[in-house]
């Protein structure tokens, strides 16, 4: 295998922007971690162009026609495999050479035959073009033009290079391998990238990061563009979920999640459009749910934020790059806010002191319990007066401050419902009205 020079280039329509760096070997690695292929990485606008590094020359080659003539093999054939036509709306390509002398002659994979002989080959499909090498004589004369974008959308295999397109594309950081995973939206495949050296990893990451989150915040502008202010998507990508397995091993599997309006979503998948917001199966209001960093997580990764997610039904510990935490931080206070106020007041049954009675907590009002039996009010408190919550099983306890400073300045008022699951609701809604009644900005 041959090392290349760890530059990444960085092109638009109209430049190309390479970045000096010490040669590196990075390697495209297979699902077992047994095979290993030296490869380039190429970033464009919106993907990524992984190609093979054994003859890096064969993605030089310059952008213009080129006349190329080939002998027939002993065994019959040109010694070229050819893919696309006009069933795939595609040029004629030249997916695999088999020939030894392919430098020689300077054919690559990706040229694409515009002509054999003096016969173009523009409208043919795959089987006319075979069709037509097939019937050319001894030898064939070719006019070729090199297509490395499309020759890399072609290539199905590793050892034949790919192109992952960059819009909500999954990133998954592997520091103890020197690696990181990449999986496309429209894919299950998954791509590890090993480099051998840490510096070179770490600035293909961050490269990668800033172009996914260029393509994230385009796919989120599309999708609100027709939509009210409250009702808008503000944060959606790709989280790092940890699941732990009976035999004391942790393993990441990626879930995507989005804050839309004031609803928490959860998909397998990256949506598209906004119907697919409409069929999610998973949704939750944000006061229903609690997004809390993840204190117990001891991490030394300082390129990762961890978070715990809780909601009705689960408990998800889940990792981010630092370099969006604040973006979800933010998007999520938002999304509170929006379920809080559209929302106004929540009752909650509960017994307190033994009797049967429904706890109010509202916007304007505060905290007030009234009683079912004497059908009045036991007591009322305002937000201001709220010192903490907590719950041990199915009860919970909430500290109140008196308004006149006597002796007793505090008061603990301890209600019971009728599952944990419920208890965790009063005190997950408890905290998105306080949060929301603190998030200035956006009131």
């Amino acid at each position: 295998m041959c090392s290349f020079l760890g530059a990444p280039a960085i092109t638009s329509d109209t430049e190309r922007v390479s970045l000096q760096m010490k040669p590196t070997k990075m390697f495209v690695c297979s699902a077992n971690g047994k095979k290993r292929l030296n490869v380039q990485l190429e970033l464009r606008d919106h993907s990524l162009l992984i190609v093979p590094n054994g003859d890096s020359n064969r993605y030089s080659v310059p952008n213009k026609e080129r006349v190329i003539t080939l002998s027939r093999k002993p065994e019959g054939g040109f010694g070229v495999a050819i893919k696309g036509g006009r069933e795939h709306n595609l040029p004629i390509i030249i997916s695999k050479i088999l020939r030894q002398d392919s430098s020689s002659i300077k054919l690559y994979v990706g040229d694409a035959i515009l002509k054999v002989n003096d016969t173009p080959t523009r409208g043919l499909s795959r089987e006319q073009a075979t069709e037509l090498l097939r019937s050319s004589g001894d030898k064939v004369v070719l006019t070729v033009k090199h297509y490395k974008e499309v020759a890399a959308l072609l290539k199905k295999d590793e050892e034949q290079g790919k192109c992952l397109e960059l819009s909500f594309a999954y990133v998954q950081e592997m520091e103890e391998q020197r690696a990181f995973k990449l999986q496309a939206s429209n894919s299950k495949d998954e791509t590890v990238v090993q480099c051998s050296d840490k510096g070179n990893r770490e600035m293909w990451l961050k490269l990668i990061h800033a172009a996914v989150q260029r393509c994230n915040d385009q796919g989120i502008e599309g999708l609100n563009k027709n939509l009210e202010e409250a009702n808008k998507v503000h944060w959606m990508d790709w989280i790092s979920k940890k699941c732990y397995f009976p035999w004391n091993r942790q393993r990441t599997l990626p879930l995507f999640l989005a804050f839309k309006g004031g609803s928490v979503f959860q998909f397998d998948r990256a949506p598209v459009s906004l119907a697919q917001f409409e069929e999610c199966q998973v949704v939750y209001k944000a006061y229903q749910c609690s997004l809390l960093p993840d204190t117990d997580c001891i991490d030394m990764a300082v390129a990762l934020r961890h978070y715990v997610l809780e909601t009705p039904h689960h408990c998800i510990r889940f990792s981010l790059n630092a370099t969006v935490s604040a973006a979800l931080e933010r998007s999520w206070a938002l999304c509170t806010y929006l379920s809080v106020i559209t929302l106004s007041s929540r009752t909650f049954s509960v017994h307190f002191e033994g009797k049967a009675a429904s706890l109010t907590i509202d916007w304007n009002m505060g905290f007030a319990l009234y009683d079912i039996a004497s059908k009045e009010y036991l007591w009322k408190y305002g937000f201001v007066q709220y010192r903490s919550s907590s719950h041990d099983g199915s009860k919970v306890k909430m500290v109140f401050g008196l308004k006149d400073t006597g002796r007793k300045s505090e008061v603990n008022r301890t209600v019971s419902l009728t599952s944990e699951a419920l208890a965790k609701q009063l005190v997950f809604c408890i905290n998105a009205f306080l949060s929301s009644k603190s998030a200035a900005p956006f009131q």
